[in-house]
């Protein structure tokens, strides 16, 4: 990933046309041309890359909000080069995570997966969250299948694979979705017996709750 920093990319581009603006006017388009070939490369830089660089790293600074207003300064996603607009539904995804739209979320990481991502541990760090989202949706069958993918990738990064053990092993203490179920099913039956069971240890006792009548028929 080419790493620019966003902000100096337009104090660079700034500095570029001013100067280009002031050798044309005094000594003519021969010096011009050097801060005007500077100016083009980096806006042509700016459109293909975007900020993915800089988002990336205020990201990891845990400012999400920060991250996302920088992420917007992208000229254009689509105009981005195909695996930075993979980097871009990356990032977006995380940062909507973290903001709690865990739907919205997902579906950015699922388009950046359709997009393409350009390196197996940008793929397997996409894989290891989408695992993270199915376990907390207690779909444990989904989120094994995106652990067994992440071994198919073969990283070697220590931080992931930690989290992929950490994620089998949780996985394993699970009970599977028909067992939650079934031990539900149990739960409200107990319930029920138990219901049943103090009604019959104590039964209420009917009160009468007539008064008694004030006028009482006299016997002859």
């Amino acid at each position: 990933m080419l790493k620019i920093n966003v902000k100096i990319q337009f104090i660079v581009m700034a500095v570029c046309l001013v100067l280009f603006i002031i050798l044309q006017a005094t000594v003519g388009i021969g010096f011009a041309f050097i801060p005007l070939l500077i100016l083009i490369g980096f806006v042509v830089a700016y459109i293909l890359f975007g900020t993915i660089a800089s988002t990336s790293e205020i990201l990891n600074t845990g400012d999400f909000e920060g991250a996302d207003k920088n992420l917007h300064l992208t000229f254009r996603m689509g105009w981005l080069l195909k695996y930075y607009r993979g980097y871009y539904l990356q990032l977006k995804g995380f940062i909507e995570i973290q903001r709690k739209n865990i739907e919205v979320g997902e579906d950015y990481l699922m388009q950046a997966r359709e997009m393409g991502l350009p390196t197996n541990t940008d793929k397997a760090t996409v894989a290891l969250q989408l695992a993270s989202l199915s376990f907390n949706k207690r779909n444990f069958q989904k989120a094994n299948a995106y652990i067994r993918e992440i071994k198919a990738l073969d990283v070697k990064e220590r931080a992931i694979l930690d989290q992929v053990s950490q994620m089998e092993k949780a996985i394993r203490a699970k009970p599977s979705m028909g067992q939650i179920m079934a031990m539900q099913g149990m739960k409200g039956a107990r319930g029920k017996m138990s219901g049943m069971q103090q009604q019959e240890q104590n039964p209420k006792v009917k009160k009468n709750n007539r008064k008694p009548s004030s006028k009482r028929k006299k016997r002859k």
